[in-house]
């Protein structure tokens, strides 16, 4: 809570996590984890986790400057969780119909 200063919630992510980057609405967060080697997707409304994007070796941010690391994962990792996200959406509105 920004106004009392205060610890609300916790939210599990993969282990270590280093940054946060928020959608233009503020509806999802991304979350690198450098031990994990992922970026957590996280939906702030109901502050769940709902998609985890393992990295490849090399775009993993151990030993790289970490505001570049960040930059290029996060750049990656938006662009794939988008996809990944829409299609999980619409696999689910093909199965509701």
């Amino acid at each position: 809570d920004t106004r009392s200063n205060r610890v609300v919630n916790n939210i599990f992510v993969d282990a270590r996590p280093r940054g946060a980057l928020f959608s233009r609405d503020d509806n999802r967060a991304y979350i690198t984890c450098e031990v994990g080697g992922s970026v957590d997707v996280l939906d702030t409304k109901t502050q769940r986790v709902i998609a985890r994007i393992k990295l490849r070796p090399v775009d993993h941010p151990v030993d790289q400057t970490m505001i570049v690391a960040m930059a290029t994962i996060m750049a990656r990792a938006i662009t794939t969780a988008a996809i990944r996200v829409a299609r999980a959406s619409s696999e689910l509105e093909r199965q509701r119909a």
